[in-house]
């Protein structure tokens, strides 16, 4: 009987299918003609329309030839449970959709440059906000999978209610408009209260239950042929499990957000400063780890979301983004590195506020001596292309506030990085737009009274890593120089902006790159091998190997000769410290599981240590003694 469903909706569906592999063929011909605009434009039409428009037509066409050819009587009278017939008929509908599904992912992955085309292709601001967090780095894909299958089963849902397709239809896209519309907005209501992302992907699982449960009921229990009592019943049940599917997906997120969320924070979100570690753990606000107390404490509770802070001397400095249904608000905070003082400097709620009606773009930078703060704004809405921009800068107790409107190239991104010290001008990157829609990178110095600009390095791809010296003096990256096809590490000196290359290679394969305490060295690990480089003897040196692919651990000591490394050693995990003249002073165990990536901060005598998912641990070097402090 399953064998005879199945063939029978292929059957039926095959010239739905055909087109979709015509349109696929017809991708790939463009992506190998080199025309990026037009695969750009002919694949958004496959993603964001012909999927789910066949998705919505293969399901609505669920149960349209037992109403048609009135072969209910039939079909019940078989010798097989009713149930059994609603399932085979779902999972025959959708191996059509996975065969496509299947088929699109294969040429992915064999045309690398339609992934990155693919990139190119966003939804809305507000979604991804929210929902592209929700999904994770996969995202980019599984959004334009999930969506077709949850209209799908939408629509197969409902078609046992009606013998009209265009009615299913139509009926389905009223029904997702009016779900979308609701999803949206409850997900900025549990941002807003849980400010946790991590659990949002069980949405659309409940959802699709939802449907699926409602209508297998329904199938199994309302009389065919009283329609509308049958449409009665599928509503009755439709709400109870959608209200139900909110309410788990609610208490979902909420225990993320309480029991996991203190491991939710990205390692780039950390920054040692003083012999501590301060973490923007953004759900739970700002936190320390006191390496002398040997406990976290927070500094700064419940923030929507915080920009990377910038911390110098004693003060730290913030933008803290704030979310409602349909605007976003900036402020910009200041306290002292004790949590004391806080303070909102500018809120962009007010009129006379430089945030008001604007964008902020990038973070904040507290100058060298930490008197002043400097940020950026732009106009809103002009995401994609922005030119005019506006840098503020003040006092950090928020007195004397000054501009300066700069007229940047088209860029989509811009970060500050470094305000080098007695200095009156900026470091900063710009991601800008090309005709091609390939991103290209300058670094760019900004005078701050005059607004006059120098590009440092221009016109190059894939910028790997930025790391500013502790004096704000230097700045380490990593670059793509498309003419000679070389990945370059360098470090720039801020201040007579002398550029010294460190290593220039075909592939970088650059991890991360940490400065010692004194910064005068940097540490640093591409593809399988730790480097350092030394600035005074502008020397690189491999100082050892690692077997694993994962991002490693590594960083200073806080003495500045010292490392500390996470290596493998026959199957298990350890800590190695290594000497001035790296030669190994200890190995310690790690003795919990390591799952995925490993990072870790080298304090004094301590460690504190954070794999990609779980709690954080501090190690004590002299005792060996482990414990999990987050």
């Amino acid at each position: 009987m399953f064998i005879k469903i199945f063939l029978k909706e292929w059957r039926e569906n095959i010239i739905l299918f055909s087109i979709a592999i015509l349109l696929m063929l017809a991708t790939v011909a463009l992506s190998l003609s080199h025309l990026r605009q037009m695969t750009l434009y002919f694949s958004g039409m496959i993603l964001l329309f012909f999927l789910p428009f066949a998705s919505l037509l293969i399901g609505s066409g669920g149960f349209y030839s037992e109403f048609k050819d009135n072969a209910w009587i039939y079909l019940f009278s078989r010798p097989i449970k009713k149930w059994q017939i609603w399932v085979f008929k779902y999972i025959s509908l959708l191996s059509i959709l996975f065969a496509v599904f299947l088929i699109f992912i294969l040429i992915r992955q064999l045309l690398p440059g339609l992934g990155e085309i693919l990139e190119d292709i966003s939804f809305p601001s507000e979604v991804r906000v929210l929902i592209l967090k929700g999904f994770g780095g996969f995202f980019s894909l599984s959004i334009y999978l999930v969506l077709p299958l949850l209209a799908f089963t939408i629509s197969f849902s409902i078609s046992i209610l009606s013998e009209k397709q265009f009615v299913v239809f139509f009926g389905s896209i009223l029904i997702g408009t009016g779900l979308a519309f609701i999803f949206q907005r409850y997900l900025y209501f549990l941002w807003t209260t849980y400010y946790y992302y991590r659990n949002f992907k069980i949405f659309p699982l409940f959802m699709a239950l939802s449907f699926i449960l409602a209508s297998l009921l329904t199938f199994l229990k309302a009389d065919f042929s009283q329609k509308a009592r049958k449409i009665i019943y599928f509503s009755k049940l439709i709400v109870v499990f959608l209200a139900l599917s909110f309410a788990l997906g609610t208490v979902w997120v909420a225990k993320g957000a309480l029991f996991g969320g203190s491991k939710e924070f990205s390692p780039y979100d950390a920054v040692k400063h003083q012999g501590d570690v301060y973490i923007n753990a953004f759900h739970r606000g700002l936190v320390r780890y006191d390496s002398r107390a040997d406990k976290v404490e927070n500094l700064k509770k419940k923030a929507d979301f915080y920009w990377n802070f910038s911390i110098v001397g004693e003060k730290i400095a913030f933008l803290k983004e704030s979310y409602t249904q349909h605007e976003e608000f900036f402020e910009l905070w200041v306290l002292n590195i004790d949590g004391s003082q806080a303070k909102a400097l500018i809120n962009s709620s007010k009129q006379d506020s430089p945030f008001y009606n604007l964008e902020s773009r990038g973070r904040c930078l507290l100058s060298p001596d930490g008197k002043k703060i400097v940020f950026a704004t732009s106009s809103r809405g002009s995401r994609q292309r922005i030119t005019s921009t506006t840098i503020w800068w003040m006092n950090s107790d928020g007195t004397g506030l000054k501009s300066q409107t700069v007229d940047f190239p088209p860029y989509k991104e811009l970060r500050l990085l470094a305000w080098p010290p007695s200095k009156n001008y900026l470091i900063l990157l710009l991601e800008e737009v090309t005709p091609k829609l390939k991103s290209i990178y300058k670094l760019i110095k900004v005078d701050l009274e005059g607004g006059a600009y120098q590009a440092l390095v221009e016109n190059v791809f894939s910028v790997y890593e930025l790391s500013v010296s502790p004096a704000h003096d230097s700045l380490a990256l990593g670059y793509r120089q498309p003419l000679e096809k070389r990945d370059i590490l360098a470090v720039l000196n801020l201040e007579t902006l002398e550029k010294k290359e460190v290593l220039k290679t075909s592939s970088l394969k650059l991890w991360a790159v940490k400065w010692n305490s004194g910064g005068d060295k940097i540490l640093f690990s591409r593809e399988k091998e730790f480097w350092v480089y030394s600035l005074a003897e502008n020397k690189a040196q491999k100082i050892g190997w690692r077997s694993y692919s994962y991002e490693v651990g590594f960083d200073w000591l806080a003495d500045g000769k010292r490392l500390v490394l996470s290596i493998p050693v026959d199957g298990e995990y350890y800590l190695q410290v290594l000497k001035e003249d790296f030669s190994e002073e200890k190995k310690i165990k790690i003795p919990y599981q390591v799952q995925g990536s490993i990072h870790l901060w080298g304090l004094d005598n301590k460690v504190l240590m954070k794999f990609q998912k779980g709690p954080l641990f501090r190690l004590n070097l002299e005792t060996g003694n482990w414990k999990k402090v987050y």
